[in-house]
């Protein structure tokens, strides 16, 4: 349940970042997530 709850802060935080491009954020979340669900 606290990994989902990681994976939700990640989340919440790469969408707010408005200055930055979505393709960077896509490739943020991809880095993040994958690695928040294997530890």
């Amino acid at each position: 349940c606290s990994a989902l709850q990681s994976m939700i802060v990640f989340v919440g935080a790469i969408v707010a970042l408005s200055s930055v491009p979505w393709n960077r954020r896509l490739r943020a979340l991809f880095i993040a997530l994958p690695t928040i669900h294997v530890l």
